[in-house]
C-alpha cells in the first residue's frame, strides 16, 4: 500500500525529497514528490511557475508544478515539472500545508515571480498567502483549454468560435481578444457566461507574460502543454487503486525524461525579462479571486532601461521617481508641444520631448523626474538615453564607480528645493554639473563627508534661519 508506494519511488529516483502521510489502514493520505532533476530546474527557472490540477474519481487532486517563461527553451516539456503534490484534501489548512511542504524543497521560493493558475480553481487565495512575493496570474492555457471544451460541444456555432479562439491563441493582440470576447457574448448561452468569466479575455496582464512567444512558438506552446495534462490527467484518473495511478504518473516521468539535463537558457531581450518584473516594489499581489494591481507594461520597460543605461545611482533615483509617477500620475492638459504634470504637488511643466522639467529635481540632477516619468508612462513611450545627460550613462569608468548609495544617502540627493530667503537662487551650472560628479564617484563614506561641507556651506550662505535642503 502507502509503504510499497513510497519504496518504489524512492527506488526509481534516489535521492528524491519526498514526505507522505498514510492512514492506520496503510493507505496513502498525501504526498509531495521532488526529484534531483525537478530541484535542479526549479533552481534554473524559478521565476515563472505553471500549476496543473486533476482529480480523480475519490476526490483526490494531484498538482504539478511546470517552470514557465521566456528564458526555458525545451523539446521534452516533462523536463518543465518541478514539483508534484497530493493534498489530503481541498481544505484551505491542507493546500496551505502542501505549498509550506514546497517551500521547505525549495529554500530559494522567495525567487518566485509569477503562478499561473487555472482560473476556476477556488482557494487560490491559499497560494497567495503562502507566496507573498509572487504575482497569481490566470493561465492563459487554461482559459484556452476551458473556452475549447465548450466550444465543441455541437449546440454552439462551433466553427466561427474554435477558429476566433485559435487566433487568439497564435496571437494574443487586443484586437483579436476583443473579437473572441464579442463573438462570445453573441452566440454562446447565458449558462456558460455564469459559468465562466469571460472577461478574462481583455484583462491585458495575462497575455502580456504570453507575448514573447511569436505565433509558430505560441502554437506548439499550447499543443504541448495540451499533450503534457492531457497525459497526466488520463493516468492519474484510471480507475485502479489510488496508489497505482500514482505510480502510473512516476513512471511515466521517468520514461519521459530519462537520459535528460536542466532545459537550455533562451537568449532573452530586455522586454522581455522585464516581464519578470511586473510588481511595484512592497505591492502585495493578491489570488484570481480579488483584484491585483500591476504597473503597466511600458513602466516596466522603463525601469528596465533605466538599469540598462544608468549607473547604479541615477538607476535607484529615476528609479522612486518612476514608482511615485505610476502610483499617483494625473495628467493635467497638455497644450501644443508643452505637457502639464501634477503629482499632487504644484503643477509642472515637461517639454523638449521629455527631456526637460521645471521641477527642482530634473534642473539640478539631470534626471528623468516623476513628472518626465508619468508623460512616458501614459504614452507608452520607451526610455532613451537621451534624455539625460550624458555624464549618468552606464559606460567607460564610471561602470566600475562605488555608487551604490545607501537609502539615507537616496533620500538626501532626492530632495526639493525651498524657497530661498530674500529671493536667493542657485544659478550656476557649472557648479551643479561638479558637485553632482563629486557625489555620484565615490562610496557612502566619502559622500557622508562631501555632503556635510556642502551642508556648512548652504547653511552659512542662506542661513542660519532657514536650514537649505541640498
Amino acid at each position: 500500500m502507502a509503504s510499497a508506494l513510497i519504496q518504489e519511488l524512492l527506488e526509481m529516483f534516489p535521492e528524491s525529497q519526498l514526505t507522505y502521510v498514510s492512514n492506520k489502514d496503510n493507505e496513502l493520505e498525501s504526498l509531495n514528490f521532488q526529484t534531483t532533476l525537478m530541484s535542479k530546474v526549479f533552481l534554473h527557472y524559478p521565476e515563472i511557475l505553471l500549476v496543473f490540477r486533476t482529480y480523480n474519481n475519490k476526490g483526490k487532486h494531484l498538482y504539478t508544478f511546470l517552470a514557465d517563461g521566456p528564458r526555458l527553451i525545451t523539446t521534452n516539456d516533462m523536463t518543465r515539472i518541478v514539483h508534484v503534490a497530493i493534498p489530503e484534501s481541498g481544505s484551505f489548512s491542507c493546500l496551505d500545508k502542501m505549498f509550506n511542504i514546497f517551500k521547505d524543497f525549495n529554500p530559494k521560493w522567495t525567487m518566485i515571480k509569477i503562478f499561473l493558475v487555472d482560473p476556476r480553481i477556488k482557494g487560490m487565495g491559499v497560494l497567495s498567502k503562502a507566496f507573498p512575493s509572487a504575482e497569481i496570474i490566470p493561465s492563459a492555457f487554461h482559459i484556452c483549454r476551458n473556452l475549447l471544451e465548450y466550444f465543441h460541444n455541437p449546440a454552439e456555432t462551433k466553427a466561427l468560435l474554435v477558429n476566433a479562439l485559435r487566433t487568439a491563441m497564435r496571437s494574443a493582440t487586443m484586437q483579436n481578444l476583443q473579437t473572441l470576447h464579442m463573438i462570445i457574448i453573441k452566440y454562446v448561452s447565458k449558462a456558460f457566461l455564469r459559468h465562466m468569466d469571460i472577461d478574462l479575455l481583455l484583462d491585458d496582464r495575462i497575455w502580456a507574460v504570453q507575448r514573447w512567444r511569436n505565433e509558430y512558438e505560441s502554437v506548439l506552446y499550447y499543443q504541448n502543454m495540451e499533450a503534457t495534462y492531457s497525459k497526466i490527467s488520463e493516468l492519474f484518473v484510471k480507475t485502479l487503486s489510488f496508489e497505482i495511478n500514482i505510480c502510473s504518473v512516476a513512471k511515466y516521468i521517468q520514461e519521459s525524461i530519462a537520459g535528460c539535463g536542466v532545459p537550455d537558457f533562451r537568449t532573452c531581450n530586455r522586454h522581455e525579462l522585464a516581464l519578470l518584473n511586473c510588481l511595484p516594489e512592497g505591492a502585495a499581489s493578491q489570488g484570481v479571486d480579488g483584484e491585483s494591481e500591476t504597473v503597466p507594461e511600458s513602466a516596466i520597460i522603463i525601469r528596465e532601461s533605466l538599469d540598462h543605461i544608468c549607473t547604479p545611482a541615477a538607476s535607484k533615483l529615476c528609479s522612486k521617481e518612476l514608482a511615485i509617477a505610476v502610483e499617483s500620475m494625473k495628467l493635467i492638459s497638455a497644450e501644443n508641444a508643452i505637457v502639464n504634470i501634477q503629482l499632487i504637488e504644484n503643477p509642472q511643466h515637461v517639454w523638449d520631448n521629455q527631456r526637460r522639467c521645471t521641477c527642482y529635481f530634473n534642473q539640478f540632477l539631470q534626471l528623468p523626474c516623476r513628472h518626465i516619468m508619468a508623460v512616458l508612462v501614459a504614452n507608452k513611450e520607451d526610455f532613451k538615453a537621451e534624455m539625460i545627460s550624458s555624464f549618468w550613462w552606464r559606460k567607460g569608468s564610471y561602470s566600475d564607480i562605488s555608487s551604490l548609495l545607501s537609502a539615507d544617502v537616496l533620500e538626501i540627493l532626492n530632495g526639493v528645493n525651498k524657497q530661498q530667503n530674500n529671493g536667493k537662487q542657485f544659478s550656476v551650472e557649472n557648479m551643479m554639473d561638479k558637485i553632482m560628479r563629486s557625489l555620484a564617484q565615490c562610496n557612502d563614506v566619502e559622500f557622508e563627508r562631501r555632503y556635510n561641507a556642502l551642508r556648512e556651506m548652504a547653511d552659512s550662505w542662506i542661513g542660519p534661519y532657514e536650514q537649505v535642503k541640498l
